[in-house]
């Protein structure tokens, strides 16, 4: 907000500026007065310009908070597939992985349990196998009682069935099973990145022991890091696809960053009151982490409009006015009506644009000349 004290001291200079020249006649107008007349002096001092109220191409901008986030299938959370105890430890916070790299190693007596009774069914079901196939052939020459075929039948049947679940409960465990023999059963489980990315977390310590529903650690894939906004319900209808977005990172508010708009939610959250938009970065860079806040804009349209600059606006209540050029050395207060406000310069609408737009206005000095009305004002502010 300017200084009270510039507008006392342009009304002393205004009242004490040199002789108008002979050819014009100083105005005296009250208080509720809507024109003005200056000398030439007076003007020069003042630092009164005009212009014509010029068409510029400005934006509609919704401001908007959100999150620089990731999408699901870039995030993981690994549990143990099988209870047991931490036996190594292979990354830290920060470290760059591989898809199927090594990152933690388990261990745990039941690992042994499992892989022997897997050889153990294995060389059951071998025997089991053949005794079906005698049983088939007796059976099909009537030489042996049908209970005991279907016994045997039975029997095969529930081998192939332990074995199927000892292979399904190994492979979830990572236990290579196609190649288990005696020679090489393990009691240590690994646990393998299940996609190249870097480690975000770690829960886990040496020697702890872990079960199915604990967490070890997290890891994230950073190649789709992306926007998360949040915008009024009322402002969902003016977003659209491939919309402009401009957007800076809290801490760092000296730099811009550009995106578009790719996803527009459906729904509105409850808990917050706003329709989630989802936004590609233009240009990805390391220091962007998931989680960071971020303050966006969002343009949704941009057309070519009528518009004047914030300080040549008087604002007086809720109305707003302008000072009209009228005469040499004249000037008179018109109400306008404003639409836009962007980057230093207000919109004025169609209808007051219309008997403005062969006049010239003050650009320049406004304050000073509704100073010498003995308005309040100090000029359009934000």
């Amino acid at each position: 907000m300017k200084n009270l004290l510039n507008l006392i001291i342009a009304i002393i200079l205004l009242s004490c500026g040199g002789k108008a020249p002979e050819h014009v006649e100083e105005e005296h107008h009250d208080e509720h007065s809507d024109h003005v007349v200056f000398t030439a002096n007076q003007l020069e001092v003042a630092g009164i310009k005009t212009g014509k109220i010029r068409e510029q191409e400005i934006s509609d901008e919704i401001n908007c908070v959100g999150k620089i986030d990731l999408p699901p299938q870039n995030k993981a959370t690994l549990h143990p597939p099988i209870q047991g105890f931490v036996k190594e430890i292979k990354v830290l916070v920060g470290t760059k992985v591989k898809k199927g790299e090594l990152l933690v190693v388990l261990q745990h007596p039941d690992y042994i349990k499992i892989q022997e009774e897997y050889l153990e069914t294995m060389y059951q079901l071998n025997f089991a196998s053949k005794e079906y196939d005698r049983q088939k052939t007796l059976s099909e020459r009537n030489a042996t009682a049908k209970k005991q075929f279907e016994k045997t039948e039975a029997d095969f049947g529930l081998l192939k069935a332990k074995k199927a679940s000892l292979e399904a409960q190994m492979k979830m465990a990572g236990i290579d099973y196609k190649n288990l023999t005696t020679e090489n059963i393990s009691n240590t489980v690994n646990i393998y990145a299940p996609f190249s990315g870097s480690i975000s977390n770690v829960e886990v310590q040496t020697g702890q022991h872990v079960s199915i529903d604990e967490k070890i650690l997290d890891m994230i894939n950073k190649e789709h890091i992306h926007l998360e906004l949040q915008i009024f319900p009322r402002d969902a209808i003016k977003i659209a696809l491939g919309q402009h977005i401009t957007f800076e990172v809290q801490g760092l508010p000296e730099r811009k960053f550009k995106g578009e708009v790719f996803l527009i939610g459906e729904t509105v959250d409850e808990h917050n009151n706003s329709v989630n938009i989802h936004g590609h970065i233009e240009e990805e860079i390391d220091m962007f982490k998931p989680g960071m806040y971020v303050n966006a804009t969002i343009k949704v349209k941009s057309q070519k409009l009528p518009v004047v600059p914030e300080h040549a606006l008087i604002k007086n209540e809720e109305n707003y006015f302008v000072f009209a050029k009228t005469g040499d050395f004249e000037f008179k207060k018109l109400p306008v009506e404003i639409g836009l406000i962007n980057k230093g310069v207000v919109e004025i609408s169609a209808n007051s644009f219309k008997p403005l737009k062969e006049l010239e206005i003050v650009t320049e000095g406004a304050n000073y000349l509704e100073a010498s009305l003995g308005g309040i004002s100090e000029g359009h502010d934000h």
